[in-house]
């Protein structure tokens, strides 16, 4: 059996996608931000969904979304985040919130 068969190796696959929607999400151009997908064709509207108030993108998200100011609040100590602060934010935190608010996908058991 190959590595990614084996619990290890889905868990290394796992942490890597981690890593890829984070440095996705850091630079603006990651699928899950509507504000991304819009930019490129693939969607009329950028509005966030969860708050409906202005375009989904890795600020909104990650700085300024009023549906996620809790769980911003318990993972950077923070209820909203400037543009300066989420540029040094830790990454594990921020994969930590992504991981928290459904937009990551859970380490895998199995």
């Amino acid at each position: 059996m190959t590595a990614s068969g084996t619990s290890e190796g889905r868990q290394k696959d796992n942490s890597q996608d981690k890593r890829d929607t984070l440095a996705q999400i850091r630079t603006g151009h990651c699928a899950l931000l509507k504000a991304y997908r819009k930019r490129i064709g693939l969607e009329d509207d950028g509005t966030c969904e969860t708050c409906s108030i202005e375009e989904e993108d890795r600020e909104h998200l990650l700085g300024k979304c009023p549906a996620w100011s809790q769980e911003r609040r318990e993972t950077f100590g923070k209820t909203f985040l400037s543009h300066k602060e989420l540029t040094k934010a830790d990454p594990m935190d921020i994969i930590a919130f992504l991981l928290w608010i459904g937009w990551l996908p859970a380490n895998d058991s199995a």
